[in-house]
């Protein structure tokens, strides 16, 4: 059976969003004239992207109580305990630190150092269709050791290399899915991070179907289920059940 990965269940859910399609055509999307419920979401997750403070993320949060804590809890007695839980910082789409290789020890050669730190853009995104990525890089050369092992266990200068290594300096949640990943059947949909389908009244037919479902990726309508039919019989796409071989009467 064909399923639809198209959308990750971890994403900003709306309560009054209802079956989700894979062109914002069928549904109020931006080709329809308006902004989809997954383009809301979107945008909403960039937004929440950028808030560095519990504070400010409230200011985003309706009906929020002007005692609220969320780290208490009330004792039998009345009392509010502090628990002893921290309240973390949200983690920003930026370049951090990580650990990169730089040259892979070719026994007998040895090279020092072999990784190192560099910035590279990390953080969260809040959304399953956005990633932090790098919006301005920059190339540092690094200059490596050279070194021979020797039979006697002693290591013998051999000389330097550089390894240049590219360093994030500027980073932006942004799609995974890029106008490049959209194929001849699609158009890509930058509000929604997709790439939807052209075929749209083949996929609105191919969706009222009860027994049969739209594949995003291919943009074409299959059978939910198949089946393997016995002699005399095939299986047909249209009416998705086996029938008969007419060239056997």
């Amino acid at each position: 059976q064909l399923e639809d990965t198209r959308y990750p269940d971890q994403r900003i859910v709306f309560p009054d969003r209802g079956r989700e399609t894979a062109n914002p055509a069928l549904e109020g999307g931006p080709s329809g004239g308006g902004i989809g419920e997954l383009a809301k979401s979107i945008q909403l997750a960039k937004k929440i992207s950028s808030i560095n403070s519990r504070d400010d993320f409230l200011k985003l949060v309706k009906d929020v109580p002007k005692d609220i804590s969320f780290f208490s809890s009330s004792s039998r007695m009345g009392e509010t305990e502090r628990s002893n839980a921290e309240r973390p910082n949200q983690a920003l789409c930026m370049p951090e630190l990580q650990t990169v290789p730089l040259l892979e020890n070719e026994p007998p050669v040895i090279y020092y150092p072999t990784c190192t730190r560099i910035k590279r853009c990390g953080g969260c995104c809040t959304h399953s269709l956005l990633s932090c990525q790098p919006t301005a890089t920059e190339i540092r050369n690094f200059e490596i050791l050279v070194t021979i092992l020797e039979s006697s266990g002693k290591l013998k200068y051999q000389g330097k290399r550089i390894v240049p290594i590219e360093e994030h300096t500027q980073c932006t949640c942004d799609c995974k899915i890029k106008e490049t990943d959209c194929n001849k059947k699609q158009s890509y949909v930058p509000e929604e991070c997709t790439c939807a389908c052209n075929n749209v009244d083949e996929q609105k037919k191919c969706n009222e179907s009860n027994i049969k479902m739209w594949h995003p990726d291919l943009c074409s309508c299959f059978c939910r289920e198949t089946q393997e039919c016995s002699t005399g019989f095939y299986f047909d796409q249209n009416s998705c059940r086996c029938e008969r071989n007419n060239k056997d009467l």
